[in-house]
């Protein structure tokens, strides 16, 4: 796959680029799902901006703890990002001090409306009529999972458009490995009845690159029975179960 350069096409004059446009054609000319790479590339530079300059801002911090924190999968990564990038965890430290405290106190509150809850002698309730309190229950979804989906709805759209179009950009996503299943079925949503045109390309490309890969898949499969033991694999071959993997889960951080 030829490494690209979406500034070149300004030079060419053929059709302007806006900055959307531009990051999914480079996009494309990395290896895995451009739809993927872009939300994950999307969510790292949130985060890292986050740690790097926003800890304090009174506005994040509100949202933050509106989500009792992040997903698993961002806390995690949020971890990640500072101990590889500074060596050091205190932006996640701040944050957890901040929303832990508003926690503990929530906490507290709530063992004491159980320590004084009381039902009539004889009574069994069969389940917990007592709701969590306001500081523990989440008022918004992770604010990484937000901004990353709202990344997937605008590439996906672009996308579909460029399909339509056929112009470079499409261009460069038919040559590339293509979208995930969970992308493609997406971008599939947004075609519109009279733009049938772009349904079909944007099936063609991944039907024909799937054919090839459950091939690999299947050289994969017979290399591992005893009879073509010593065959010599290509790189395609050998690493096709990952790329089915990838295109069944999404590519991964």
């Amino acid at each position: 796959m030829a490494q690209g350069s979406g500034v070149a096409l300004r030079a060419a004059g053929d059709a302007l680029m806006d900055a959307i446009d531009l990051a999914l054609y480079d996009a494309c000319h990395e290896e895995g799902c451009p739809i993927c790479r872009l939300r994950l590339a999307g969510e790292r530079r949130y985060l890292l901006r986050l740690l790097s300059e926003f800890v304090n801002d009174a506005f994040v911090r509100e949202r933050y703890i509106a989500s009792l924190g992040f997903c698993p999968q961002h806390a995690r990564q949020l971890q990640a990002l500072e101990q590889d990038r500074w060596g050091d965890g205190l932006g996640n430290a701040i944050l957890c001090e901040d929303l832990l405290t508003r926690m503990l106190k929530a906490l507290h509150q709530h063992r004491e409306t159980w320590t004084h809850c009381s039902a009539p002698r004889g009574w069994r309730p069969r389940r917990s009529r007592i709701a969590l309190p306001h500081a523990l229950t989440p008022r918004s979804l992770c604010r990484v999972c937000e901004l990353g989906e709202t990344l997937v709805a605008r590439n996906s759209e672009r996308l579909v458009r460029a399909a339509a179009e056929a112009g470079e950009l499409w261009e460069a996503y038919a040559d590339s490995t293509g979208l995930c299943w969970d992308h493609l079925r997406q971008a599939l949503e947004y075609v519109s009845s009279d733009n049938s045109l772009a349904a079909v390309r944007l099936l063609d490309q991944s039907i024909n690159r799937l054919q090839a890969l459950t091939a690999a898949l299947d050289s994969y499969v017979e290399s591992h029975d005893y009879h073509h033991q010593g065959e010599v694999l290509s790189a395609e071959v050998r690493a096709s179960w990952l790329h089915a993997v990838a295109w069944l889960a999404g590519e991964e951080l």
